[in-house]
């Protein structure tokens, strides 16, 4: 985790996120039973590890313990831009009407894309097992 972690980093900049699966973060939660003084959750129910918030998602890779298909995101949000393409930023169709229906429906449209400016900062770790 920490070889990960300083990969990702350069002097001040380091990863601000972790994200994993309950599985992974069941996992980082009992290595920090052992010794609570290091437990640091924040305000958003989360773990700390090298002052990076540490969150559960569960759209993230993996099917729990016993496997070794589970990932670990090393983030860094100082280098995550969100892009919204000008001409449709929720754009408004015409009204159209539906086929034998009194209403009026119309679409809304939105394009819009995540991107980062250095690649380096961010890493994953691929195909890890909890229970190890």
């Amino acid at each position: 985790l920490q070889n990960k972690f300083g990969d990702c980093s350069d002097g001040n900049e380091v990863p601000t996120l972790i994200i994993s699966n309950q599985a992974c973060f069941d996992a980082y939660w009992l290595l920090l039973e052992v010794k609570p003084e290091f437990r640091v959750q924040s305000e958003n129910n989360s773990l700390k590890f090298q002052g990076a918030d540490w969150i559960v998602d569960k759209a993230c890779p993996g099917s729990g313990n016993g496997t070794t298909d589970n990932h670990i995101y090393f983030i860094n949000e100082n280098f995550i831009t969100f892009y919204v393409h000008p001409r449709n930023n929720f754009r408004v169709s015409e009204w159209l009407k539906p086929i034998n229906q009194q209403g009026r429906i119309a679409r809304i449209t939105f394009s819009g894309q995540l991107a980062t400016n250095n690649r380096r900062r961010h890493g994953a770790f691929k195909n890890i097992d909890p229970a190890l």
